[in-house]
């Protein structure tokens, strides 16, 4: 991935982190790396559930909104990271509520104004 490409999804992760932060979430982790792949973001929501945030960012729709971006295979990689995570943080909490969430956003051109910000909760490898 190109330096470029790496500013600019740290960009939109930074944008994300921030709304949620705003909204009463907590960021727990960022980047955290698994067998599996990456999430983007850990998040605490303000009811006490562990947010498993991936967060997709475009200039413009011409190749389409970011959240299409997050096909079936993609959520699977997601939520076999999330079950990582469980297992390394809390190996015996089976009770602990957890969601997998997008955060899709399309910017200008100039990468910096937010053209449009979305926030899809709970998705599954079966949408």
């Amino acid at each position: 991935m190109s330096d470029q490409k790496q500013i600019f999804g740290r960009q939109g992760e930074t944008d994300a982190a921030d709304y949620a932060l705003r909204h009463g979430y907590a960021l727990i982790r960022r980047n955290y790396r698994t067998p599996y792949g990456e999430i983007d973001l850990i998040l605490r929501s303000p009811e006490g559930e562990l947010v498993f945030v991936e967060v997709k960012a475009r200039t413009g729709t011409y190749f389409g909104y970011p959240e299409r971006a997050v096909d079936a295979r993609k959520r699977k990689h997601i939520i076999r990271s999330a079950y990582h995570y469980l297992a390394e943080n809390y190996p015996d909490d089976d009770d602990l509520i957890w969601r997998i969430d997008i955060i899709a956003i399309v910017y200008r051109r100039d990468q910096k104004t937010i053209l449009d910000f979305k926030w899809y909760e709970n998705v599954t490898a079966d949408d």
